[in-house]
């Protein structure tokens, strides 16, 4: 299977580099527009790539995407979603 996720900014200020948690019950096999920095078990944690991809701009958003080797990620989407260190 194949997923986007997309990290949305609704404030008035840039943010730059992100850091992105959360638990998904599948293997992410392959991963763009980001980098899986660790994984615990089914807990992943993708950060920024230091490029154009690193600033998620004022009312705007940046998007990364996997592919998983099993199942899909409809039936078992992402949770426990911490961005920043806030959930």
């Amino acid at each position: 299977f194949t997923a986007t996720m997309t990290i949305t900014n609704s404030g008035a200020t840039p943010v730059t580099g992100w850091v992105l948690e959360f638990t998904l019950d599948r293997d992410i096999t392959n991963l763009w527009n980001g980098v899986i920095v660790s994984r615990v078990g089914n807990r992943y944690r993708v950060s920024s790539p230091n490029g154009w991809n690193h600033i998620v701009p004022a009312n705007g958003g940046v998007s990364f995407g996997f592919q998983g080797a099993t199942g899909n990620v409809a039936s078992a989407p992402p949770r426990d979603l911490v961005l920043n260190g806030v959930a």
